[in-house]
């Protein structure tokens, strides 16, 4: 079966992929280890214009307030915009870099874009074997 990306509420994305359990043990046959809770973040979601990274910023946001997520801030942001601002509408940096993990099962993800020459960036895990579908627009 072919992997859809279903927009079940006003705002989310979500992508629903058949999961076939492995016979005797139970354990997925995906190569994710992400859980139920994040797994339809485990996508490479490509960002080339301005309302992507906005839908992305909007997905992380929404996502982090029913705490399926949260920040992860380095210890040295190369930011000068926090992710609680940018989510309110702040303007963003000429480089757009968060990190975030699953609350459920320490999925990590990476929100990324060169938004200064336009060469844009991705929302992705950070573990490439995690990534059930790339999205383009």
């Amino acid at each position: 079966m072919v992997p859809q990306i279903v927009d079940n509420s006003a705002h989310r994305l979500r992508l629903y992929r058949p999961i076939s359990p492995a016979k005797s043990t139970g354990i997925l046959t995906e190569p994710s280890v992400a859980c139920n809770q994040c797994a339809d973040l485990c996508v490479r979601y490509a960002i080339r214009h301005p309302r992507e990274l906005r839908k992305a910023i909007q997905i992380a946001g929404e996502n982090i307030a029913d705490k399926t997520i949260a920040e992860v801030i380095p210890e040295s942001p190369c930011v000068s915009v926090s992710f609680v601002e940018l989510a309110k509408g702040a303007v963003w940096d000429d480089v757009v870099e968060y990190h975030f993990r699953c609350l459920h099962c320490d999925e990590k993800f990476w929100l990324h874009a060169e938004t200064y020459h336009g060469s844009g960036g991705y929302w992705e895990p950070k573990d490439p074997k995690s990534i059930r579908e790339n999205i383009t627009n």
